[in-house]
């Protein structure tokens, strides 16, 4: 029985190896084919250039060929794997904050007429979402702290049965998000200190503080 570790058997037997040059420079550091790591390397490169525009045409092609079938497995491995992808997506955003804000802007700069007419379909097809980003980038501008959740306008809306907090009416469509403790007295940007104002009563109180303005209306001793 040898007294050799398993190190000491390797290096023998790469010590006792006929070692082949390479047909190609000579070398001797043999890898297979005959040819050296840095010729084969060479030679990989070159075969892969020399067939990139082919490869690209076959790639192309074959994309047209099963746009149906690979536009209905993205869609399949989405909806499995949603909760995964939301999180990568999450990710990559705050990982890429001031690239996205850049590209953004420099996008903006240069399709102004394009972009308001967007920013003002969006506002028209999502008055709630609107609100809710208004109040947020106010306190944001302010540095009070605090974010809006998703879906409080609905949320309010039902508890609320569709009627100003203030004089009861119906809300209607126009209605505005309340900070019930004005910002400007301390008041935070958190979905307990808000509450759905018709425009008029939203005006009225303005930053009033809520018990001096209930008193004003006779609502309050």
């Amino acid at each position: 029985m040898t007294d050799k570790t398993p190190a000491q058997r390797v290096q023998a037997i790469f010590d006792e190896a006929v070692v082949v040059p390479c047909k190609k420079c000579g070398g001797v550091d043999f890898y297979k084919d005959g040819k050296c790591k840095p010729c084969k390397k060479t030679y990989a490169l070159e075969r892969y250039y020399s067939k990139l525009d082919e490869n690209r045409v076959k790639s192309r092609d074959y994309a047209r060929a099963h746009k149906n079938d690979r536009r209905d497995y993205a869609i399949k491995y989405r909806d499995a794997n949603q909760t995964k992808i939301l999180a990568t997506e999450k990710l990559w955003r705050v990982r890429n904050a001031a690239h996205i804000s850049l590209r953004n802007k420099t996008w903006r700069d240069a399709n102004i007429a394009k972009a308001r007419y967007n920013s003002v379909q969006y506002r028209i097809s999502n008055p709630d979402a609107y609100r809710r980003y208004a109040h947020n980038r106010r306190v944001r501008q302010e540095n009070n702290g605090g974010k809006l959740s998703k879906g409080l306008s609905e949320r309010l809306y039902k508890l609320q049965r569709g009627r100003c907090a203030c004089c009861g009416k119906p809300l209607g469509s126009n209605y505005h998000l309340d900070h019930i403790m004005p910002l400007s007295l301390g008041g935070a940007n958190e979905d307990w200190n808000i509450q759905l104002l018709r425009a008029t009563c939203n005006h009225q109180k303005h930053a009033k503080h809520p018990i001096a303005f209930m008193q004003e209306r006779g609502k309050l001793l």
